[in-house]
This record gives structure tokens, sequence and C-alpha cells, in this order.
């Protein structure tokens, strides 16, 4: 993504701050509903199967983890995107050129999606 399309978002995301906070916590719901997943299916347990529309509106707030779990992905993909621009003004070698091209960064977005779901997905988050 270049630098207009992040203006572009930012100032649309300062404009509608409501959206945001519906994505964030759409996405906390989302990783509440894999917890609670990750943590039946031990039982043989589908929670998909019993679970109404409270149980996906309340799942990020039964499990208080789940914002830690959203919160962490966002500062460390954007904790890299800044490394990523760093190189990048730094006039990157041949071995580091991807790390500071547009495209890593673009990429790396979706690293957020990787942190919040295969903990969930392995059950290394989750106690019996």
């Amino acid at each position: 993504m270049s630098d207009t399309t992040n203006k572009r978002l930012l100032s649309f995301f300062r404009e509608h701050p409501a959206v945001l906070v519906s994505a964030l916590y759409v996405a906390a719901s989302v990783v509440g509903m894999f917890y609670s997943w990750a943590y039946l299916r031990r039982f043989g347990i589908n929670v998909f199967n019993y679970a109404q529309i409270s149980d996906f509106l309340l799942a990020s707030l039964r499990e208080p983890f789940t914002w830690v779990l959203v919160i962490l992905a966002i500062f460390l993909v954007h904790l890299d995107n800044r490394s990523s621009h760093r190189v990048e003004r730094k006039n990157p070698r041949k071995w580091i050129a991807w790390y500071a091209s547009p495209r890593y960064r673009f990429i790396n977005n979706f690293a957020a999606v990787a942190i919040d779901f295969i903990p969930g997905r392995l059950g290394l988050y989750c106690t019996a």
C-alpha cells in the first residue's frame, strides 16, 4: 500500500472513529469465539452448534485475554511496519530490500490475523 492510501485510511478513521471501534470489537469477538471453540473442543463440544447471537456479541467480554491478543497483534504489526519504513529510508541493501518494500508492509498487516488465530487453533492459550 502506498503512503497516500495510508493517509486516506487514517483520515477516514479520524472522521469516523466509530468504524474503527466497531472493527476492533468485531475482531476481539471473533478471537473470543475461537478461544471458546479451542477450549470446548477438548471436551468434544462444538460451540458454534449451540451459540446464540449474544454469545457472538459478548465473546470478547467473557475472555478479557482476547483484548490482550488483539492489542498485542496491532502493536507488533505497527512496530514491524515502522521498522520497515526506517530501513526503507536508509536505502536498503539487496538482501533486505523486500523488507523495506510497501508490499512487505501490506502483507505484514495480515500478520495480526495469524498472531490472533494460530494460538487458538493450536490450543496454546486454553487451560483445561
